[in-house]
């Protein structure tokens, strides 16, 4: 799939699209800061994949004690843990991302940390097909555009980047990899105490199993 690109990185540009998503950026970033003391709860003595969940499930859960005072809602298909806005249409996912996450780079683009299933597929088609062609009938229709807040910790210089953006593709592997938008928040500085990293995780979503030849 192609399409135009857009990036938002200057402040007013970032606060005015976020502004028509309903989406504070000061909220976001309080956001991920929880998210990332959840991950801080995790010790050398935990499973390896500890931090990493703790990261999502702290991030999913601080947005939308957030936004559902707004007038968002809770919203789980399937596996897939989304925060809804009825008003506009728009919902959340929230996803970890790879080195690229943040960054307006020599083309840099970033993906999904682990693969996604066939429910972020659909998302991810929807947001690109305007005339919803693709469903399959064991599959949920996703009723909202949506969105993905997607987070990468960057241990080394003690911060978070992370950007709220459109999807459009997924790869043949399942990763998502593809965007229309992408509004790129800023680096979110650290404490340089920060507990090392054992993130080993897998974000909440089954991936898509295709049968060998």
């Amino acid at each position: 799939m192609s399409a135009q690109l857009n990036i938002f990185t200057k402040s007013k540009e970032v606060e005015d699209q976020l502004s028509l998503l309903n989406t504070p950026i000061e909220i976001l970033i309080e956001t991920l800061k929880k998210g990332q003391a959840a991950r801080n709860t995790a010790t050398k003595y935990d499973p390896p994949n500890t931090a990493g969940n703790n990261a999502h499930s702290g991030t999913v859960r601080a947005l939308r004690e957030f936004l559902i005072p707004l007038g968002w809602i809770k919203n789980q298909i399937r596996n897939v843990s989304l925060t809804s806005n009825p008003q506009n249409s728009v919902s959340i996912v929230v996803y970890s991302g790879d080195i690229n996450v943040g960054i307006d780079d020599n083309g840099a683009t970033p993906s999904t940390r682990n693969r996604k299933g066939k429910q972020a597929q659909l998302y991810t088609q929807k947001n690109f097909d305007i005339f919803d062609t693709f469903y399959e009938y064991d599959i949920e229709k996703p009723e909202y555009e949506t969105w993905v807040l997607l987070y990468y910790y960057d241990s080394k210089n003690a911060q978070i980047r992370a950007e709220l953006s459109l999807p459009i593709n997924m790869s043949n592997r399942g990763y998502i990899d593809g965007w229309s938008k992408r509004i790129i928040l800023g680096p979110i500085l650290l404490n340089k105490t920060t507990p090392p990293d054992f993130d080993n995780s897998q974000d909440f979503d089954i991936p898509i199993k295709r049968r060998k030849k």
